[in-house]
């Protein structure tokens, strides 16, 4: 969702003409948007394009494929890997969302037998979900068609017949820990931007907190209390998300020893490495590396 630099972190989105959501085709060089939350739910399909998300309190990669369905008010961003903000770099971010209110077909259509179990689970995507295995496939090729489809009944009734299959699917999983809460500020939103920025620019190197706290202005003990009251985590854990992301996307795409996946990523020593990455994959680097090998 490509979008002013000036956007304040609470952005206001219009439902289509003649609609009651907005189904919207976003591409271009990169994916542009700052640390943000609306009271839209967003149901997303990534068509092209590699990078970091932000969900929450969580950090994972993204990449073509991933459909991932965001809660209403959940703070998110999509940032792309870095190769892509480069001049005629010739790459191109490309995805298809689905934004609705959860009260979108009146305020008591949810609230019938027949919908309110598909109700509290929308509700519960406050915390984020992404869909995986041969959901996620289905789902890539139902957003495709709708994303073709004119407006109408027809229409709604594949978004309705998509929601009930994803939330009829066990190949999901929560993403968020459902303690996230918004933040209000527009000053919030360009101080977190600025700092996730930073981070994905220099996980590969030492960062210091005195860094990060002048970008925003703060002292490092102030800004320590900041962070982790806007994210739920220590800015020490949210840099080692970030860099065991980065390793992951390594791991599977280049022909690296782990000891240089380590170092590139940010990490000097390679026991480190090895016992933070299982600490937060379930695996060691190998293991990781295997499962993806064909």
């Amino acid at each position: 969702m490509n979008t002013s630099k000036q956007a304040a972190i609470n952005y206001q989105l219009e439902p289509s003409p003649g609609e009651s959501f907005k189904v919207l085709l976003d591409e271009g060089p990169y994916f542009f948007t700052p640390f943000h939350f609306h009271r839209e739910c967003q149901l997303t399909l990534i068509l092209e394009g590699t990078g970091t998300r932000f969900i929450g309190d969580n950090v994972e990669r993204f990449a073509a494929g991933d459909v991932v369905l965001i809660g209403a008010n959940l703070p998110h961003v999509f940032r792309n890997d870095p190769h892509f903000y480069e001049e005629q770099g010739g790459l191109m971010a490309r995805a298809i969302s689905i934004f609705f209110v959860p009260e979108f077909l009146g305020p008591v259509f949810w609230d019938h037998p027949e919908t309110r179990q598909v109700s509290d689970w929308i509700r519960a995507a406050s915390r984020g979900i992404v869909f995986e295995g041969e959901t996620r496939r289905q789902a890539g090729r139902a957003m495709k068609a709708i994303l073709s489809m004119r407006p109408g009944f027809p229409r709604l009734m594949s978004i309705l017949d998509l929601l009930y299959k994803l939330f009829r699917s066990s190949e999901s999983r929560f993403l968020s820990d459902g303690n996230i809460l918004p933040v209000f500020r527009p000053s919030d939103s360009h101080k977190l931007h600025s700092v996730f920025e930073f981070v994905m620019n220099h996980y590969h190197r030492e960062i210091r907190q005195e860094e990060v706290a002048g970008l925003a202005s703060m002292t490092p003990a102030a800004f320590s209390r900041y962070f982790k009251r806007q994210t739920r985590k220590t800015f020490t854990e949210f840099i080692l998300e970030v860099r065991i992301a980065q390793a992951c996307k390594l791991l599977i795409e280049e022909d690296l020893s782990i000891g240089e996946v380590a170092f590139r990523c940010g990490f000097h020593n390679i026991s480190n490495f090895n016992r933070r990455f299982k600490m937060t994959q379930g695996r060691t680097p190998r293991e990781y590396r295997k499962e993806f090998m064909v």
